[in-house]
């Protein structure tokens, strides 16, 4: 679509939207009316999951996904509601035009409606982030019915990355939340103040990953990122240190991501894939995982990156920068922390010391098993969602 033709069609596209936020918010103030829940004593036995990305999206399903079989375990039922496909996003958010992004944000309102209206029949809901993805509504009116008709309403606070973003709107549905859940302590102490909330560590099933315990190269170094093209710009950010390691050192930089970026790395070997069902292999290959975030931002500061976890599971060695990592990490103890312009020399450091990848990789496999387990977590996540207050 042209730029003249989308100036025109964005116009209708913005009306239909509008439109259909009047439409669901008038139907959910109706439907709060008529399900308003009344006080009783009776403990919370069911549990509603509301996702925020969609359930093909690497990582998406492990913050509230991953819960299911432990609460139902236990006598509780367990709900995941979740909308959309992962190439819809990018097709209509990252790569599409104000028209596109316009009719999809109309589009969740509609898919997430069902769900809205089923509400009632949880006891307890808990919320990734908002309602409505990708949206960037102004106000939580939605979130402010809803949370009538159930006992309990719990928002989990993934990065604070869409506070930063919009801010208005994440204060008012986080004063509409009964509490709230964050997965870091930089988000406890930074909403500690303001809002009722109980820090969960994020959590990653094990099953499928390859834990490292040869710390020999099989031939050249692999140095391995993953991640999303938004975060590639951090991988960028280092490209010319990549370079000058290159001059002095032979390796291969392996990464997975959703799009290609090797015309970038010239004069360095690289290996790209897409997310696919061989993910776990591919970064069971990597010798060496870097965690690049080279700006500090409540969204960067706010967060455990995941591909740092993985690292940490699978006990790779690991250089990262000094955000985005978990808070029980020590540097040069459990990983290499970098500053901007000395990923190089770390880099070198590691390639040239077997001892040091091996020490690394070796005790953050128990750092990992300690904290970021579903087990270790879940008795701390059933006290958020299922206690009342008297």
């Amino acid at each position: 679509m042209s730029n003249k033709t989308d100036f025109i069609t964005r116009k209708f596209a913005y009306i239909y939207l509008k439109l259909s936020e009047c439409i669901v918010d008038f139907i959910v103030f109706i439907y709060a009316l008529l399900n308003q829940r009344k006080k009783d004593d009776n403990p919370i036995k069911s549990i509603g999951a509301y996702w925020y990305y969609p359930p093909d999206l690497t990582g998406s399903n492990l913050r509230l996904g991953g819960w299911k079989e432990y609460f139902e375990k236990d006598g509780y039922s367990y709900t995941n509601l979740h909308i959309n496909k992962l190439q819809e996003f990018v097709n209509n958010v990252e790569k599409g035009s104000w028209t596109k992004k316009y009719l999809f944000f109309a589009k969740n309102l509609w898919r997430r409606l069902p769900q809205i209206l089923r509400a009632h029949k949880f006891d307890s809901i808990w919320i990734d982030r908002a309602l409505i993805p990708y949206y960037p509504r102004k106000s939580a009116f939605l979130e402010k019915q809803i949370r009538k008709v159930v006992k309990k309403m719990v928002i989990d606070v993934t990065d604070g990355g869409d506070y930063q973003d919009n801010t208005g709107l994440y204060e008012k549905i986080y004063s509409y939340a009964d509490e709230l859940s964050v997965g870091y302590k930089f988000l406890t102490e930074y909403f500690g103040d303001d809002f009722k909330l109980t820090q969960v560590f994020w959590t990653i099933p094990t099953e499928k990953y390859v834990i490292k315990i040869d710390y020999s190269f099989n031939d050249i170094p692999v140095i391995g990122w993953m991640g999303s093209p938004g975060n590639f710009e951090h991988v960028r950010n280092i490209i010319p240190q990549l370079k000058e390691l290159a001059e002095q050192h032979d390796f291969v930089f392996r990464y997975i991501c959703r799009q290609n970026f090797d015309n970038e790395f010239e004069g360095i070997k690289t290996d790209h894939h897409y997310f696919g069902d061989d993910y776990y292999d591919i970064i069971g290959s990597f010798d060496i995982g870097i965690s690049p975030f080279l700006t500090e931002t409540l969204r960067t500061k706010g967060k455990i990156a995941m591909k740092h976890q993985e690292f940490l599971l699978m006990g790779i060695p690991q250089i990262c920068s000094p955000v985005a990592i978990s808070e029980f990490v020590e540097d040069n103890s459990d990983i290499i922390i970098a500053s901007t312009d000395n990923w190089n020399e770390l880099l070198e450091l590691l390639i040239l010391n077997h001892d040091l990848r091996e020490k690394l990789g070796t005790k953050t496999k128990s750092l990992f098993s300690k904290y970021y387990t579903f087990p270790s977590q879940y008795e701390k996540l059933k006290k958020v969602l299922v206690s009342i207050k008297n």
